[in-house]
């Protein structure tokens, strides 16, 4: 439909119809009559029919259904609600188990407890005094053991224990198995999840027809000779995204053939076949789709692309670029190597097109080339939009969910070495060196107020949208899982490096974060603000910190559910010694301690805090069950600068609280 059409149209069509409808009256059988009118060689059609007919016969008929696209928009919502829950039934075993931990610990200290009890009793003879006194004079001590209430009742102390301790035993046989139906209802959900995808997807080598034909019209209107080999590999994409993806390929086509490919004479001198070549493969890796659009052509000259950069004022003649930097010059808004305009090249649209539509599809693209060899893009797109495989990563207080797109490498902690220099921190290892960044630096949260040691930070290696590789210290990595994006909603503009929000498996709700996109806000000096369950929050200071101090675990735990409802960032210790180690690392705004501890009670470290840290800007709120005068006075003598006595109402305490920290 593109060109011309033939003198004698009218006649071919109306014997092609002919044909068709004497077919369809009399069957294949009079085949050879109607090819007689189109002058075509009555073997060569028979044996094309023959050929047809065996292979309808030998094809299997595969029934299709159609459904409308709100349907399978349905599904697939169902399928993401559906991985939710299963992830907050994992995140719930996952607690149990925690719990049953504990509580086996528990059993054990009991346990304990009762065989130091037993030993009392039976070694150390606590009840020597009352079993001579009932004794009947009949036995001597060494004849006769004599057992009394106090036995009985450590005896059974002791059976109690030991029940308990099975008893958990067979708690957690039961959580494990519970623990593998669960994994394996996530590999059927999964399947299903993959299945309710398959209806949004559409075969790659439904647009394989175009690509041909597209690269005939461009070799024709070049006058050059060019073979396109497309491998598909079966593999499947969005309807969508496929669509979007069409231009960027015939666009990459096109730069190939005309850029890339040389002349039949060229090729010829080169010890070239003279019929050039260009391949595209797709290939499913994990959850995206590799596609590599491949020449056999001149490749990319280095020095030229340099060279038009410069004289386009692109770059500026002090900026060092390593090869793969250079390459990348060719994405470039206003770039083109083509002085004068033709029907295929040098209109001003050049690959930056390309870029700019495979940024928007969340993808990637690499470029690697030959002098003389060839050249070739690499793209990376997702499989869809409504799924990704991200990294459960908390910064401070908060827990983020890290898309995997973009991420090469998970480097422990302690790997390679972090370097401070004048323009930035570098990371080097085996050799290589890239730029280094805190993620704390990219949410532009301020400094950290906590003296952690640098090398015990996770190293996510990061390829950015340039191509180059960018190190991002996490404060640490706690999963890795698929998750289910969910747009923020129309009344949020849109914010740089934030893909959408999903929903964990605690039920609290995480920003997912797109690093390559980030970065590349970060490196146009655009922070985006901090995300936090899903809300904006102030960039300028994090929230004021409460350390709660008390042995007993419901207290501690009541009292810190307490402080995280008015707002506050919360952290525990279980007497003063351990206080003062986490005051040391980082210091709270508040401390919130019971008087009775062991080890170091709230006195003395009320004592430690005034002598070693200033009295007003870290407060002390006292809370014990002491209502005597008496330990009033000890405590304002030791310095704490409210006293609260148990039972406490939650008003009074929640306005000491605002009133300490406003002070401070």
């Amino acid at each position: 439909g593109n060109d011309a059409p033939p003198d004698n149209a009218l006649q071919i069509l109306q014997a092609i119809l002919s044909w068709s409808n004497k077919i369809n009256e009399q069957g294949l059988n009079v085949a050879t009559d109607a090819v007689s009118d189109l002058n075509l060689p009555s073997a060569a059609v028979q044996d094309g029919l023959l050929r047809t007919e065996k292979q309808q016969l030998t094809a299997p008929v595969e029934s299709s259904l159609r459904i409308p696209v709100h349907l399978a928009d349905n599904l697939l919502r169902l399928a993401g609600e559906n991985l939710i829950t299963t992830g907050q039934i994992q995140e719930s075993i996952k607690n149990s188990i925690n719990k049953q931990c504990q509580l086996k610990k528990h059993n054990k200290l009991l346990q304990q407890l009762a065989f130091d009890l037993e030993h009392l009793i039976d070694i150390q003879g606590i009840t020597s005094n009352f079993s001579h006194a009932v004794s009947n004079d009949i036995f001597d001590p060494l004849e006769l053991d004599e057992y009394h209430e106090l036995h009985t009742i450590s005896r059974r102390l002791i059976e109690i224990a030991a029940d308990s301790l099975a008893l958990t035993s067979d708690l957690n046989s039961d959580l494990t198995d519970l623990q593998n139906l669960v994994i394996s209802h996530g590999v059927i959900q999964r399947e299903n999840q993959e299945l309710a995808l398959r209806t949004r997807m559409v075969p790659v080598k439904s647009i394989i027809p175009r690509l041909k034909r597209g690269i005939r019209q461009i070799t024709r209107l070049i006058r050059k000779d060019v073979d396109l080999e497309i491998l598909d590999k079966d593999v499947y994409l969005d309807s969508e995204v496929i669509n979007e993806l069409i231009e960027p390929l015939m666009h990459l086509l096109r730069n190939a053939a005309d850029h890339g490919i040389e002349s039949a004479e060229l090729r010829k001198e080169r010890g070239k076949p003279e019929k050039g070549k260009i391949s595209i493969t797709f290939d499913r890796v994990g959850d995206s789709v590799q596609i590599v659009v491949e020449d056999d052509g001149q490749g990319l000259d280095v020095e030229k692309i340099y060279a038009k950069a410069l004289s386009g004022n692109l770059i500026n003649e002090a900026d060092e670029l390593s090869i793969e930097e250079t390459y990348r010059l060719i994405l470039l808004h206003g770039f083109s190597t083509r002085d004068e305009a033709t029907q295929v090249s040098g209109r001003g649209v050049g690959l930056d097109a390309v870029s700019v539509k495979i940024r928007e599809l969340k993808g990637s693209i690499e470029i690697s080339s030959i002098k003389g060899s060839g050249c070739t893009f690499r793209l990376s797109m997702p499989i869809s939009s409504f799924f990704t495989h991200s990294l459960l990563v908390r910064v401070r207080e908060n827990v983020y969910a890290i898309s995997s797109r973009g991420v090469d490498e998970i480097m422990f902690p302690g790997t390679g070495e972090l370097i401070d220099t004048d323009k930035g921190m570098l990371f080097e290892w085996e050799g290589q060196t890239c730029d280094a960044v805190y993620i704390d630096d990219l949410f532009n949260l301020g400094s950290d107020r906590r003296t952690i040691d640098r090398s015990l930070h996770p190293i996510l290696l990061v390829r950015n949208e340039s191509g180059s590789r960018t190190a991002v210290l996490v404060q640490s990595i706690k999963d890795s899982r698929h998750v289910v994006v969910k747009p923020l909603g129309k009344y949020l503009p849109k914010l740089e490096g934030v893909a959408g929000s999903t929903i964990l498996g605690d039920g609290s709700v995480a920003s997912v974060i797109d690093l390559p996109e980030l970065l590349q806000s970060a490196s146009n000096q655009k922070h985006v603000a901090a995300i936090s369950y899903g809300r904006l929050q102030s960039p300028v200071r994090a929230l004021p910190c409460v350390l709660v101090v008390d042995d007993s675990l419901s207290a501690r735990r009541s009292l810190m559910r307490f402080v995280q409802d008015l707002g506050y960032e919360v952290r525990e210790a279980r007497d003063g010694i351990e206080a003062v180690s986490m005051i040391d690392k980082r210091r709270p705004d508040l401390v919130l301690a019971d008087m009775e501890m062991p080890r170091m009670n709230g006195l003395e470290l009320t004592s430690h805090i005034r002598t070693n840290y200033d009295a007003k800007s870290l407060p002390v709120i006292m809370i014990t069950s002491r209502s005597s005068d008496k330990h009033r006075q000890a405590a304002q003598d030791h310095g704490v600068n409210h006293f609260l006595v148990k039972p406490f109402t939650e008003d009074l305490l929640a306005e000491q609280i605002n009133i300490m920290l406003g002070s401070a």
